[in-house]
Parts: C-alpha cells; sequence; structure tokens
C-alpha cells in the first residue's frame, strides 16, 4: 500500500509567461489554465472539477494572485495552490470578479485605464545683461 497517493489533477509544473499580465509563479497545477486577453480586459480560467466554490479561496497580495482550495472526492482530500504574477499597473483588482461553472474558475479583471499624459510646460524668460 502506497504511502502517498497522488492525484493526476495535481502535477507539479513550472511555467513560462502565458500572458503580458499573469504569468505563473510556482505551486502545484490546478488543471490546466487559460487566458484571454481583450482591450478592456483579461481573463483566466483555470478547470477545477470536483471542486465547489466553498472550498475556493482568491487572493490579490501585492503582485501575487494566488488560487487556493480543496478537492474532495470519495472520501479524500487534496489541497493545492497555485499562484501567478500579476502586473498591478495593468489590472484592476477592486473590481476583478470570480465565477466557478461547471468545474471552471473564471477570474475575470479589467485593465486599468491609463491616463492620457499631457502636460504644457511653461516657458520663463530670463533677461540677461
Amino acid at each position: 500500500m502506497a504511502l502517498f497517493h497522488r492525484d493526476p489533477f495535481f502535477n507539479d509544473i513550472f511555467g513560462p509567461t502565458i500572458a503580458p499580465s499573469f504569468a505563473i509563479r510556482n505551486g502545484s497545477s490546478i488543471g490546466n489554465h487559460h487566458v484571454h486577453e481583450t482591450e478592456e480586459a483579461i481573463t483566466l480560467s483555470i478547470d477545477l472539477p470536483g471542486v465547489k466554490a466553498s472550498d475556493l479561496q482568491v487572493q490579490v497580495e501585492d503582485k501575487m494572485l494566488r488560487v487556493s482550495g480543496e478537492r474532495k472526492t470519495a472520501g479524500t482530500e487534496s489541497k493545492f495552490v497555485r499562484s501567478f504574477s500579476v502586473d498591478p499597473s495593468t489590472v484592476d483588482f477592486d473590481n476583478m470578479k470570480a465565477n466557478l461553472e461547471y468545474g471552471v474558475l473564471t477570474l475575470t479583471a479589467p485593465k486599468r485605464v491609463k491616463p492620457a499624459v499631457s502636460k504644457t510646460i511653461t516657458v520663463t524668460e530670463t533677461v540677461g545683461n
């Protein structure tokens, strides 16, 4: 009998940058993930079959988006954590939304609107002797 049961749902991977605003940092895989970026928002979708919304936690801290939780099946519990680097100058965390539907967690974050940089510089004149 094995002392450790490794659920194929949880594999350790370290990945490359997946979008300009989201990059995988570390942690256990929690299913396939996909990033879709438009001019208005960035959407991160993560496959989480068998996970309930009440067993999920999504946190934003500094430049990290962290998804953690538990998957409970057939009397076993598997905990997971997945972290993504996020550019806070691009993503509006205050208006981020999370939805779990049919085993897919969808996180949608509007992009921050960068104000147009426009400034008039006053020219002064120094009168010399």
